[in-house]
């Protein structure tokens, strides 16, 4: 009973009510200085979900055991909080001594363990937080210890991080900007989609426009979209996002008298749901818009996991008629064999190798290959990016048949909204731009008011 009541059975190790119990009696001490640990094994549910509970308990069981002997100083306390995350307390210790030490923990928990004959490898990412510098109780210690990890698993596995009170700042910010996502994916109030304009060399008109949504909040101003699009994949809104965004564009783009395309972005994360095509075919059928004028644009992340359910999907919405775009093509993932493996009808080339083909031959040598490869496919390829006259010329002289940027044309909104977005903000519709408050790039996190929007 003794041992149920403060051990975990499959460790051995204090569990997380009797870790909280001892650490706050630690605290309590007078003067008492220490580096609280927060481990967490990288990618452990997976393994558990795929090989079983039981190789999942016998990895847990070896780390724990890891840990123990690794923190054999009998100041030093090691516990389980819970699945595969794991606390360790380390009394004297600093920032630079804590991390040499976290570095040793995580060099001994990658050594390959041997499971029913099979070698398995783990890393551990690791936040750390420090006492008294980032607080005296248990609790708080512990969730800044949390949030650190978090800021460690963001930059891949294996990774540490110490805990800095930004880190707690940009937390609450991030939890606000999601109560506010909500609500106005529920209002509609402040969400608007500006459209750029895709330009074909040789015609006057678009032939193209991509949809690009934008958020205006009464107190905050523009928010920028890389910073609620995001939240939005993080917290799964990015579904009713997609379903405002891809609803209203298709009415918008009904009133377009130049016939010109719709081009909107779908996240990687709803391709291969079975949630696309249906929602498509709705939008499409409600707004009237015909399927031709439609194009999907994809980066290849879509194309990485699961690859024959996103394929499949992916037909299917080209048999409606509906156009597939490989959008920022040559960054991070790029592979021949996702053109081999799906018959996309345009290329995007990513702007930043535009930006810097003047100064860097390797991205004008980039440009100049991803656009003769379209040639040879058959496909067309869009020049992102482009701002200047210089670049204009020079994706023209590479062989890019189609140009999106700000030298055509900054994003603009719809003539219908047009009007109250004139009320909101200070928005200049000959230029396409905001007053320099309201520009995205100079948002502040803002302080959450008393009373609901």
């Amino acid at each position: 009973m003794e041992s149920f009541a403060h051990y975990d059975l499959l460790t051995g190790l204090p569990h997380r009510l009797a870790f909280q119990d001892q650490f706050d009696l630690i605290l309590s001490s007078p003067g008492f200085h220490a580096a609280l640990l927060y481990i967490d094994l990288d990618g452990f549910r997976l393994i558990n979900d795929l090989r079983g509970n039981g190789i999942g308990n016998k990895i847990l069981a070896a780390m724990a055991g890891r840990l123990a002997q690794a923190c054999l100083d009998p100041l030093m306390t090691v516990s389980r909080l819970g699945s595969d995350e794991f606390a360790v307390v380390l009394p004297g210790f600093d920032a630079r001594s804590a991390t040499i030490f976290a570095r040793h923990l995580q060099d001994r928990l990658k050594a390959p363990i041997l499971v029913a004959q099979e070698r398995i490898v783990m890393t551990a990412s690791i936040g750390v937080a420090l006492a008294p510098e980032h607080g005296l109780q248990g609790d708080k210690l512990l969730a800044r210890a949390g949030i650190a990890l978090a800021a460690a698993k963001a930059r891949g596995k294996g990774q540490l991080c110490l805990f800095a009170p930004n880190m707690e700042q940009r937390l609450h910010e991030r939890a606000m900007i999601e109560a506010r996502l909500r609500f106005v994916l529920e209002s509609q109030d402040g969400f608007f989609v500006f459209y750029q304009p895709i330009m074909a060399f040789g015609r006057e008109e678009p032939v193209a426009r991509e949809a690009l949504a934008r958020w205006f909040h009464r107190e905050a101003g523009w928010i920028p979209p890389s910073r609620f699009i995001e939240i939005a994949e993080q917290s799964g809104l990015i579904a009713a996002l997609s379903d405002l965004m891809i609803s209203k564009a298709c009415k918008d783009a009904t009133n377009w008298t130049d016939g010109a395309c719709l081009a909107v972005n779908i996240s990687a994360s709803l391709l291969g749901r079975g949630y696309l095509p249906d929602r498509i075919a709705r939008a499409l059928l409600e707004s009237g818009l015909p399927a031709a004028r439609l194009e999907l644009e994809i980066t290849e992340t879509a194309l990485l996991d699961d690859n024959e359910r996103v394929l499949e999907e992916l037909r299917t919405i080209q048999k409606m008629g509906v156009s597939i775009a490989l959008d920022d093509f040559g960054t991070g993932y790029s592979s021949l064999s996702h053109l081999r493996a799906f018959p996309f009808q345009k290329i995007k080339i990513d702007g930043s190798f535009v930006r810097d083909a003047a100064l860097n031959p390797n991205c004008a040598a980039i440009v100049h290959a991803i656009a003769d490869l379209g040639k040879r496919l058959g496909v067309a390829t869009v020049a992102e990016g482009v701002e200047t006259l210089e670049q204009l010329e020079f994706v023209r002289s590479q062989g890019c048949q189609q140009v999106q940027g700000n030298f055509y044309s900054a994003p603009l909104p719809s003539e219908e909204d047009l009007p109250r977005i004139r009320a909101l903000s200070n928005y200049d519709v000959s230029r396409g731009t905001l007053a320099a408050s309201d520009r995205p790039d100079d948002f502040e996190p803002w302080h959450e008011p008393s009373s609901r929007p």
